[in-house]
């Protein structure tokens, strides 16, 4: 069954959108399978493509230029997609939640760093909006097929897993494959359908449906939070593979060559970028064990005595075995470590290095200060497709409720858990993944652990809307705290930008940031800065683009540069301010999605480990208080136009920025 309809921004502009001239041209070229596809749109194909596994069905959607320029791409097509076709309510790891793969109008352009996707649905995890984002080959494979974003629907009564080729669409067998770690399961599907074929897989741990199992591209990179992995488990969906060989035409080639040439020369000159390719994300690990802001011991400290030894600089030098970069990426900030003795060997170098977050949840959050650990760790993740910061603190917190009493080792099936314990946290890694004995504690992720377990444990749970916490201090960056306790997928450091960047001068004056704002400072002046830095980071997780090349520090990083690159590409001529409202439109239709599911100002709140005064180092005794979080909540509900009283966005609100169709 194959069948093409037109998709709109809004259903009252339906009528418009089907006489665009077009959209007479979607119509009369996408009526069938196999014909050519010609489009207007310039970093678009214009198509969506949906897989029924409940029959194995495929069709496409179209949609308009204005549509796209709504939305975006990435980000925005997915949370339109579904909150308007998933009902509150509904069960995530039901047939009736959907899974999005979606890209931006920059993906396979050529601008470096144009390689980041978006993985979306209801999240197992926290039951609110999930949302992961992954780089590599997926995005380029799926987007050069002729498709925007894929729509993965209903669930398999056996395993399988899609390949798309094009105009080629299959949904074949996969009980071959059916628990099988993630590198083996892309080695043998790319030997039946191609080696030059992308693979977005799950492990065992998303079979076992962990609730924070992610979904696992290339064996080491990962649209890791949020627990997408579940959803796949769920539906029987092992994995999906891609390869397309058209092109995506830009609006202004000459100006792409331009901007491609000015990026790539910036990027090695840049101190950002230089330490991400010389040392990967982990070479900002002193950086923050200097400042007091790399989390340790469960979050207890931000200093780590063994930071040097886990430190990217430190993998540098002993256990790097190659670089690897993304599709057109001059960066090149892929680690790939190999451990070949000892007790945590071995550690293949096809399965990664671990990245900042990984190091900190897998070795200064757990006390660990073994680099090989760490790896193995790191390797046993990607392997499983967990996700490595919620298992990190998941670990975290039955360290220090093992250090309290609160659980023996009659609990953890014999294993002392306590912090520095490498052995040990290794094989928690295993335990959780496989839900054996202790780890199934954790099936559910680390609140309803807390749940279960009682006794006061639940203060020592790092955690907001039941999403485990990155490894970045909010205690020491305050703005951040703020922005983790109104995140749309719970504790996220994405969100936003952080802190230390707000305290350069003219950070970005075309939106406003031009002062200085200290790292602690909770005022009005610091909200808003970080309520406009959300907004522009949901454009970069729209459009495609990579923060690793677009954050602040290195090249090109303010929303000025990103329109100028939009604009080169699509044609669209968006000026900075229409640039950030769309962003502003997709961080609020996320947070209608999950008022819609009852999320209220009573959800946006900390955990109480960030109540308490850290230990040791420059941040010593910094704390947030709940005093200096409701004032920064109240400034921020008002900036953004939401009740103050129960953080829903207003109508008034909604209807400015082009949803008035939501009704709350």
């Amino acid at each position: 069954m194959f069948q093409d309809r037109l998709i709109v921004s809004n259903p009252e502009d339906a009528g418009n959108q089907f006489s665009s001239p077009v959209n007479q041209r979607h119509i009369l070229y996408l009526f069938a399978r196999g014909l050519s596809i010609e489009s207007n749109l310039y970093g678009l194909n214009g198509r969506i493509l949906r897989v029924n596994l409940s029959d194995e069905s495929s069709k496409t959607d179209s949609f308009s230029e204005d549509y796209a320029k709504k939305f975006i791409g990435g980000k925005g097509f997915a949370i339109d997609l579904l909150y308007k076709e998933l009902s509150p309510g509904i069960k995530p790891l039901g047939p009736e939640n959907k899974l999005v793969f979606s890209t931006g109008p920059l993906n396979a352009t050529g601008i470096p760093g144009d390689t980041r996707f978006v993985v979306a649905g209801k999240s197992p995890l926290t039951g609110i909006w999930g949302e992961g984002n992954c780089s590599g080959w997926f995005a380029d494979s799926l987007k050069k097929s002729g498709y925007d974003a894929l729509v993965v629907e209903g669930t398999s009564k056996k395993p399988v897993y899609i390949w798309i080729n094009d105009d080629v669409v299959e949904v074949r067998p996969a009980e071959h494959l059916w628990g099988k770690w993630t590198l083996e399961t892309e080695k043998l599907i790319k030997e039946e359908v191609g080696i030059n074929a992308s693979v977005v897989a799950e492990g065992p741990a998303a079979e076992n449906l962990v609730a924070f199992s992610a979904v696992t591209h290339t064996a080491h990179r990962a649209a890791g939070r949020t627990g997408l992995g579940a959803v796949m488990g769920s539906k029987k969906l092992k994995a999906i593979a891609a390869l397309g060989t058209g092109k995506v035409a830009v609006a202004n080639p000459d100006k792409v060559q331009e901007l491609r040439t000015n990026i790539v020369k910036e990027t090695f000159v840049a101190e950002f970028t230089t330490v991400l390719r010389e040392h990967g994300q982990a070479g900002f690990v002193m950086d923050l064990h200097n400042d007091g802001i790399l989390p340790t011991r469960n979050f207890q400290s931000g200093v780590f005595d063994g930071a040097k030894a886990i430190s990217g600089q430190t993998m540098t030098e002993t256990i790097l075995k190659r670089r690897e970069a993304c599709p057109r990426c001059p960066v090149a900030c892929k680690r790939m470590v190999e451990v070949t003795e000892g007790p945590f060997a071995p550690v293949l170098p096809e399965y990664g290095g671990p990245e900042y977050e990984n190091v900190a949840a897998l070795g200064s959050l757990l006390g660990v200060d073994r680099l090989d650990a760490v790896c193995r760790m790191n390797m046993l993740c990607n392997a499983y497709s967990l996700d490595t910061i919620s298992a990190g603190v998941c670990i975290a917190w039955a360290m220090e409720c093992f250090e309290a009493g609160i659980i023996t080792t009659e609990d953890t099936d014999g294993l002392e858990l306590t912090f520095g314990n490498a052995k040990a946290a290794v094989k928690m890694v295993e335990k959780i993944a496989l839900k054996e004995g202790f780890g199934a504690i954790f099936s559910e992720g680390l609140s309803k652990a807390a749940e279960k377990i009682g006794k006061g444990s639940e203060r020592f749970a790092v955690e907001v809307k039941r999403l485990e916490l990155p490894m970045h201090e909010p205690r020491g960056k305050k703005g951040l705290g703020l922005m983790y306790a109104v995140s749309n997928r719970g504790g996220c450091h994405m969100q936003s930008m952080h802190d230390p960047d707000l305290e350069s001068p003219n950070m970005a004056p075309e939106i406003g940031i031009s002062v200085p704002l200290h790292r602690l400072d909770t005022s009005r002046k610091k909200v808003i800065a970080m309520k406009k830095t959300s907004d522009w980071t949901a454009m970069i997780n729209s459009t495609g683009i990579c923060s690793n090349i677009y954050w602040f520090g290195s090249v090109y990083y303010r929303p000025l540069h990103q329109v100028e690159i939009l604009n080169a590409v699509t044609g669209w001529g968006l000026s900075v301010d229409e640039y950030m409202n769309a962003g502003e439109r997709i961080n609020t239709y996320c947070r209608a999605f999950n008022a819609r599911e009852g999320v209220t100002r009573n959800d946006d709140k900390l955990p109480h480990r960030l109540m308490e005064p850290l230990i040791g180092g420059p941040t010593h005794g910094q704390s947030i208080s709940q005093e200096e979080l409701d004032s920064m909540l109240d400034s921020y509900y008002e900036i953004c136009g939401w009740d103050k009283v129960t953080g829903i966005p207003t109508k008034e609100r909604l209807n400015k920025l082009g949803l008035g169709f939501i009704n709350l």
